[in-house]
């Protein structure tokens, strides 16, 4: 099994470009994949490189680029299985040198794929045999003696089992030391230990030389233990060894100094205090940090705040709002630890598109029943002796009329009369309907023109608007559509003035980003419309409908709102006076129309999250 360590010395950090160079540092990791040790850098663009030796010590030239202060400091490498002792990344003109000092000369290979180039170091042979020695779970076990036995000789090597984190071990003693007692993540090799009354020191020197740590131990480390451990992470041992015995453990670097408990922690106390006074002593330095996206003085207050605790009692923190930057005075220490802060506070705020889709259906259900009719009486002669007609508005109309034919009975012919000639004229206003025209009939000498209209028109139809916003997350978007209506109004001495009135759709939305994704919307529906209450000056009401709402959809998704419903019916009946009241006559006498409307408004609403921005 590849045991994989990576040394990350920045991510995602994106520097701005110095002046003058084609290329900028982005990143620079150390890391060992498989058999090599890699050296990986990060650009913004192809560069242009050379390799030189020195003796025992190579030199990265990249021509025309630049590197940041964060980046230009030495990496300590030789504490990984590599023949690379150390890194040091250096401006040198229009250059950027990385001065590599080797443990040993092995073949290496420079490469470039895309932004990042890629130096890649042979493990040497010495590193290959103790990676494949430190394979393993080692296995400490002694039956029933408790006379000392020297730890390499109790060793056995299994197959390593799955480790406790993912997380990469880093091979600085400072580092594990500190995680292991301010909080319980263990990331140590799996060792199991099996001791019945062996000495504390025989035990300490295993997982010693398991961890590769240097542990130191005084005169109160003394006695004898029996444990019984299997398969657990070396520094989970470590600690339950040390609590069995009421100790405790202070590391310096990468040595572990083992002392009783009470002891321990006075030290630390003491250390604190001594650290304490260092801050007292050291000079402050001012720093200038800029806000891109927040507001600098809400920053200001949050580090100032006594949950963060950033600032010292010497140090300061002053937002200039007029160019958006922070102003930090305090120690070094402090300075660094309020723009790692900063830096993780001041992200672009996400935005949102709001995009709504209005849909007014109207269903129509209209109902029409007219009649129309006129007619004349002529003889033989084609005279007329009596007629009922009306107002001849409209081209001739064709009819069947009879002709007598000597000798025989009459035979229908076609003649023309004007159109409509109609004694009553009751027609629907419908643009589709069924007629029946009638002429003379059966070869009477009446002639009637009958025409009877019955229509109905089912319809409906679909006015859509599709306006977009851009908002911010937790920021109200406000959609507007619609007219100014004029009505007039009476003031108390009585003046007529002339206003204006917002007849429109409002559709306010609120969108908040949730941490899966989803967006949680805060919805406001206002529409005003012209109503039928006509007041004193002859001015219609003003009918508003509001509907207010908060939906949880996922990003993409649609909401849906109705239910905004406007209704009307009306019944206009036309007849001739007298004649259109009559029982049963009366109805070739009169027209009836019904007419019903209704419109219902729906709002459809999309919200879909945009990603931010990357800021060089």
């Amino acid at each position: 099994m590849n045991k994989q360590t990576i040394l990350t010395v920045i991510i995602g950090l994106l520097l701005l470009p110095a002046s003058g160079f084609g290329l900028t540092i982005k990143s620079v990791d150390f890391m060992t994949v498989e058999s090599k040790s890699r050296l990986q850098i990060g650009l913004d663009g192809k560069a242009t490189f050379d390799v030189k030796r020195d003796g025992d010590n190579l030199s990265l030239f990249i021509d025309n680029a630049s590197i940041s202060k964060q980046l230009a400091r030495p990496f300590i490498t030789r504490e990984f299985e590599t023949a690379v002792e150390q890194i040091l990344p250096r401006q040198q003109g229009g250059s950027v040198v990385f001065d590599i000092a080797m443990k040993q000369i092995v073949p290496y290979f420079v490469s470039q794929d895309n932004d990042l180039l890629i130096m890649d170091f042979d493990i040497p042979e010495w590193a290959r045999k103790q990676e494949q020695k430190n394979q393993g779970t080692v296995t400490v076990v002694q039956a029933a003696a408790a006379s000392p036995m020297p730890a390499q000789e109790a060793r056995q090597i299994k197959p390593l089992a799955a480790p406790v984190s993912a997380t990469p071990s880093m091979l600085k003693g400072s580092d594990l030391a500190q995680r292991s007692f301010i909080e319980p993540q263990y990331t140590g090799e799996r060792i199991s230990l099996d001791f019945q009354n062996a000495d504390i020191h025989n035990v300490l020197r295993i997982i010693a030389d398991v961890s590769g740590l240097n542990i130191v131990t005084s005169d109160e480390v003394k006695g004898n233990i029996t444990i019984r451990l299997k398969n657990i992470p070396w520094d989970q041992a470590l600690d339950v060894v040390l609590e069995s015995k009421d100790l405790g453990k202070m590391a310096v670097g990468n040595v572990v100094r083992i002392d009783a408990a009470d002891k321990i922690k006075k030290s630390q106390e003491r250390k604190l205090e001594s650290l304490k006074t260092e801050e007292q002593l050291e000079p402050l330095v001012t720093s200038v940090i800029p806000v891109n996206f927040a507001k600098a003085s809400e920053i200001a207050g949050t580090i100032k705040g006594k949950e963060v605790g950033l600032v010292s009692d010497r140090g300061s923190i002053t937002a200039e709002d007029r160019t958006n930057v922070l102003i930090v005075k305090d120690i070094k220490k402090n300075v660094d630890d309020i723009h790692t802060m900063v830096k993780r506070l001041d992200r672009a705020t996400p935005q949102v598109l709001i995009a709504a889709r209005i849909v007014q259906a109207d269903s129509d259900f209209t109902k029409g029943l007219g009649v129309q009719w006129g007619g004349s009486w002529r003889n033989q002669s084609d005279r007329t002796h009596f007629g009922l007609s009306g107002v001849n508005t409209g081209a001739a109309r064709s009819l069947f009329s009879p002709t007598v034919t000597p000798g025989g009975r009459p035979a229908w012919t076609t003649a023309t009369v004007p159109q409509p000639s109609l004694a009553v004229n009751f027609p629907t206003n419908q643009a589709a309907g069924f007629g029946i025209t009638v002429g003379r009939l059966a070869g009477s000498a009446f002639d009637l023109d009958l025409r009877l209209d019955i229509g109905e028109t089912i319809g409906s139809a679909e006015v859509i608007a599709r306006p977009k916003i851009v908002t911010m997350d937790n920021k109200k978007a406000v959609i507007r559509q619609g007219e100014k209506y004029p009505y007039v109004v009476r003031d108390d001495d009585g003046q007529l003035s002339t206003e204006l009135k917002d007849i429109e759709l409002v559709l306010e939305v609120t969108p908040r980003i949730a941490f899966d994704g989803s967006v949680n919307m805060e919805i406001s529906v206002k529409r005003n419309a012209i109503g039928s209450i006509v007041n004193s000056l002859g001015d219609p009401s003003i009918a508003s409908r509001e509907a207010q709402t908060e939906v949880l959809v996922r990003n993409g998704e649609t909401s849906v709102i109705g239910g905004i419903i406007e209704e009307e019916e009306r019944m206009n009946i036309q007849r001739v006076p007298f004649l259109g009241k009559l029982p049963v006559v009366g109805l070739l006498f009169s027209g009836k129309t019904q007419d019903r409307a209704k419109k219902e408004l729906l709002i459809f609403i999309t919200p879909q999250v945009l990603e931010p921005v990357a800021m060089n």
